[in-house]
């Protein structure tokens, strides 16, 4: 067990992929055991694991059950209250576009393998999972427990009123019957992996949601976050905040004051990191940019002004500098976005 928040988990989802096994008749000591760990271990809900100790745990869970599905399987039972004080403020949010907001805010005091952002487009509310690390094979397991956690809390705090338009996923099927699991249809290798739903099912009131339990969960969250932040690089913490204030990216010297520090102070501490704030930037932008240029539903123009560039040429080159193509070539070299929502 460890503190690496960037690229860590709480135990209390090891521990319900532990009761999934169980269920599934899996020898969960000798799983553990194999791996150094104890089910006593798993007890401490406090406690984060790091990526590196939970990736062989969920590789061998995988051969042992030999379940295609065992991501979404385990992303069932997870209910909102295994998620603790985030799964709380949830619970007492005024309607399912401020669940998603609170979930998106401070999923990093849960997970740290994924970030989300809300991206509303027409009619549609989209919760976007973008991976904050590789997770290689695994990738589509992680996903795809996150989204039926998502679906599982949508469910129980809306009392069913707020129906999921369609699921997607960036991977291939790993599982037949996904929709009869999700209760929704699903879409695969799409630009961009998470859950959409109508506009005016995502703002209906929640009958009930508490401000002053809001509150108060909010404020708990927020004093967990500076402590967090307090022992996380600098880089992750910086990048952090350029996902939290899309579309919008702040400048150094914003960067510096919402991390209470001066601008010197904050350069040579991403120094001391080997990287430049620049260095950040540029991995957000072209990220984003090849993400958008995947949708093809906006302007080259539009996504330079979008990522911070006034001048249309500029966007050109630097995106030609990090990937090789012209924005256009490589809008032609992906596969098109499916219809739908």
């Amino acid at each position: 067990m460890n503190g690496l928040q960037g690229s860590a988990l709480s135990v209390t989802y090891v521990r319900q992929l532990a009761d999934q096994l169980q269920d599934m008749q899996v020898d969960v000591a000798g799983w553990l055991n194999g791996h150094g760990f104890s089910l006593q271990d798993l007890e401490h809900a406090e406690k984060l694991m790091s990526w590196e100790l939970f990736c062989p745990l969920l590789e061998q869970a995988l051969a042992l059950t030999g379940e295609p599905a065992l991501g979404l399987l385990f992303g069932q039972r997870l209910r909102v209250n295994s998620h603790g004080i985030v799964g709380y403020a949830a619970m007492n949010s005024s309607s399912v576009r401020e669940v998603l907001q609170v979930v998106s805010r401070f999923l990093p005091l849960r997970i740290g393998l994924v970030t989300m952002r809300l991206v509303e487009q027409g009619r549609y509310l989209d919760l976007r999972i973008e991976e904050s690390r590789p997770l290689g094979a695994l990738q589509p397991q992680v996903v795809g427990a996150i989204v039926a956690a998502l679906k599982n809390g949508i469910d129980f705090i809306s009392l069913g009123r707020c129906q999921l338009a369609r699921v997607k996923f960036v991977s291939p099927p790993l599982a037949a019957g996904a929709d009869t699991l999700l209760d929704c249809p699903v879409s695969y290798r799409q630009p961009w992996s998470g859950l959409s739903m109508l506009v005016e099912q995502a703002d209906q009131p929640l009958s009930n949601g508490d401000p002053e339990a809001f509150r108060q969960a909010c404020q708990l969250c927020e004093r967990e976050m500076g402590r967090m932040r307090s022992q996380t690089s600098v880089r992750a913490q910086v990048r952090a905040l350029m996902l939290s204030r899309q579309p919008a990216f702040p400048s150094l010297p914003e960067t510096a004051a919402a991390l209470h520090m001066t601008t010197r102070t904050l350069h040579r501490r991403l120094q001391e990191e080997q990287v430049t704030f620049q260095e950040i930037l540029d991995g957000m932008r072209r990220g984003l940019a090849m993400e958008y240029l995947r949708q093809r539903d906006i302007t080259i123009k539009e996504l330079g002004y979008t990522l911070g560039y006034h001048d249309t040429a500029n966007f050109r080159r630097a995106f030609k500098r990090w990937t090789g193509l012209s924005p256009l070539q490589f809008r032609q070299a992906s596969p098109g976005r499916l219809p739908g929502p």
